[in-house]
């Protein structure tokens, strides 16, 4: 029998351990070498049998044919807030502040789950034009620096998504995670090129969520 991820799970194996994201709790589980092992094979060998089980009884996994897949992305080369700033867009301060204030009230009253269904990327994207996704990038950095809220990175990567789309143009966001000691992030990316942080920070974490 193989598996398939349940609904709203995603996961990725960083060396022997398994980081699981529940995307409706909005929680993360980090669980041992066998589950690596297990999720590899995807199959009831001996000894792996007890583990699909366990997940199975937990909720991460669900029988199927499809079985479980891994995030595929291509590495950051480039980043749009450290290029040169020759670029003019007219993002305006209330545009970007009405954006953050709205992903940050939907988190925390709708949760992740809903935010992301919120901006569900189209099923044929078209190619988005580098120099639009840039010049937006650096304006929403622009005037984010005049709000005078820390910077986080999940509400602040949807708001600027929220944005580049009502634009016309898109990119993916990504959920990335790290070990010793464990940490979480968020970042947007098209292509090799990251539209919010440094390629040195976001190389620092394995995606775990592409949408």
């Amino acid at each position: 029998m193989t598996h398939t991820l349940a609904p709203d799970h995603h996961c990725v194996i960083l060396g022997d351990r398994t980081v699981v994201l529940d995307v409706a709790r909005d929680t993360y589980r980090l669980l041992g070498p066998p589950v690596a092992q297990a999720l590899r094979s995807d199959r009831d060998a001996p000894g792996q049998a007890d583990v699909l089980n366990r997940l199975q009884s937990l909720g991460i996994i669900q029988p199927g044919s499809g079985g479980i897949s891994f995030p595929s992305f291509e590495r950051a080369t480039s980043s749009a807030i450290e290029l040169p700033r020759d670029h003019d867009h007219r993002l305006g301060f209330l545009t970007v502040s009405n954006a953050l204030l709205h992903a940050m009230a939907t988190l925390r009253f709708r949760g992740l789950a809903y935010s992301l269904r919120k901006m569900a990327r189209p099923e044929r994207p078209s190619l988005d034009p580098t120099d639009t996704l840039t010049a937006i990038a650096q304006a929403y950095d622009r005037q984010r620096s005049r709000i005078p809220l820390h910077q986080i990175c999940l509400p602040d990567s949807i708001a600027l998504r929220h944005i580049l789309q009502g634009q016309g143009v898109d990119a993916a966001l990504i959920i990335g995670v790290r070990l010793d000691p464990f940490a979480a992030h968020c970042w947007l990316q098209s292509g090799s090129m990251v539209l919010n942080d440094s390629c040195d920070h976001v190389s620092c974490f394995t995606p775990i969520l592409i949408q």
